[in-house]
């Protein structure tokens, strides 16, 4: 059970089913550590974020409280409650009780962005299934909107930044779920969160043609949250065409300029065809991040690395990564033939006639430590997802096998050499080396 009994709100909070008025992160995902706590994995989803109400857009904002929000940032009153906007709400009702007469009548919803929020984070599917759901969304929005006081001006404000950070906008091939404005613009128009955010913050653009188009296919996205799937997986005339409407409402209601309508109304919404899928290393450079992950991801039951990488969490692991990279690094410029010959491997037995080109090689370094063994480097040079350290198992054939004979038979006639001539005393004297190998110690 909840009490919030120093904020000025009180009484049980879950009994009444209400999502718990807790702050919730905008950007989240997995973060993987080695063993020294530095960063060796991250994800983070959604990738583009705005950091506060100030470094938004006027224009976006505008239009986002056109559309959906009217009265929220209204200073007149600054206890406003966010989550019920009253027009909104009472023609809900009235086209509600309409429905009831006319079953085809098509009512309007009376969500504000606080009761969307919670709807999309919180509610069974990101859907309001029925009025006691809606109810839900209400009162969870108010009792967050009060957590720090009756002054709900900052609340409000922070509102439209996680409004536009977090709003789902379906999913595309390449790029998995879509959440946010910064990452819809990527992934279905292609346009940069830079350049997105400095065209439509400028006041005086060069030309107003560039200010339009960007304008234009943000207002779809957010448009588009009624529906996401139908409206970006589906055709896009009808995407355009509700969106064109609001542009003249809004030259109407003198929200922009009527020059700025007339060249977006010009505007073709066109999405980006190619497959967008962000920047990562290469699978040789992650192979020890990725066995943490395939570890943890059993660990919580999760069969895919996709989900995993949503989750929020933070892990620590034994490896070295700077070892792990100097590691990589050297067993990637084995392939090189020179750098092979250099390393010894151009030597009997070993390379000296064939291509070092094809050769797989696998590293693992474990430390004994006084906790116990732990694992610093796994690596190895093989650009595939496959893990040669985790996922082969060493199985000798009949000519490995007599090779690996023939050099242990080597590494003895070696030592008889270097030994045969030394008398008993000469030979009571000999200690091994700390490193020295176990085949080569005399005592």
């Amino acid at each position: 059970m909840i009490k919030l009994t120093d904020r000025g709100v009180t009484g049980p909070l879950l009994p009444l089913g209400l999502f718990p008025p807790y702050r919730e992160k905008d950007q989240g995902g997995l973060l993987v550590r080695d063993g020294y706590g530095r960063p060796i994995y991250q994800s983070q989803y959604p990738q583009r974020v705005y950091g506060s109400f100030e470094s938004l857009p006027r224009l976006l904002v505008s239009g986002l409280l056109y559309i959906e929000n009217h009265t929220l940032l209204d200073d007149s009153n600054p206890q406003q409650n966010p989550a019920i906007e009253w027009s909104r709400f009472g023609k809900a009702l009235a086209d509600e009780s309409l429905h009831l007469f006319r079953p085809g009548y098509h009512s309007a919803g009376a969500s504000t962005l606080a009761t969307q929020i919670e709807k999309f984070r919180h509610s069974p599917g990101g859907r309001t299934g029925s009025p006691k759901e809606k109810l839900r969304q209400m009162l969870s929005a108010s009792v967050r909107a009060y957590h720090n006081g009756e002054d709900t001006t900052a609340f409000r404000r922070q509102l439209v930044v996680e409004y536009l950070n977090t709003v789902p906008l379906a999913a595309r091939a390449g790029f998995g779920e879509i959440s946010g404005i910064g990452d819809g613009m990527w992934a279905w128009y292609g346009r940069s969160f830079d350049e997105m955010n400095r065209t439509l913050a400028n006041d005086s653009p060069p030309t107003v043609d560039e200010q339009a188009t960007v304008f234009k296919e943000a207002l779809s996205l957010m448009i588009s949250q009624r529906g996401p799937s139908a409206y970006l997986n589906g055709d896009m005339k009808v995407l355009e065409d509700l969106t064109d409407s609001y542009l003249r409402l809004m030259a109407r209601d003198k929200v922009i300029s009527q020059e700025l309508c007339d060249a977006a109304l010009k505007v073709s919404l066109r999405q980006q065809k190619e497959k967008v899928s962000p920047a990562v290393k290469s699978l040789v450079e992650r192979k020890g991040a990725n066995a943490v992950r395939i570890k943890l991801a059993g660990m919580l039951g999760m069969p895919r690395l996709y989900d995993l990488d949503h989750v929020d969490v933070e892990v620590g692991s034994t490896l070295d990564s700077q070892l792990q990279q100097s590691v990589t690094d050297h067993l990637m410029k084995l392939r090189d033939p020179e750098y092979a010959k250099s390393a010894g491997l151009g030597d009997k037995f070993l390379l000296q006639q064939g291509s070092p080109e094809g050769v797989t090689y696998s590293f693992t370094l474990i430390e004994r430590t006084p906790f116990g063994n732990k694992v610093r480097v796994q690596a190895d040079n093989f650009d595939q997802p496959f893990d040669i350290n985790e996922g082969t198992k060493l199985d000798l054939g009949s000519t490995s096998k007599l090779r690996t004979l023939v050099t242990y038979l080597e590494v003895i006639a070696d030592l008889h050499r270097q030994y045969a001539g030394l008398s008993r005393e000469a030979l009571g004297k000999i200690r091994s080396g700390e490193h020295e190998s176990v085949l080569r110690r005399w005592r």
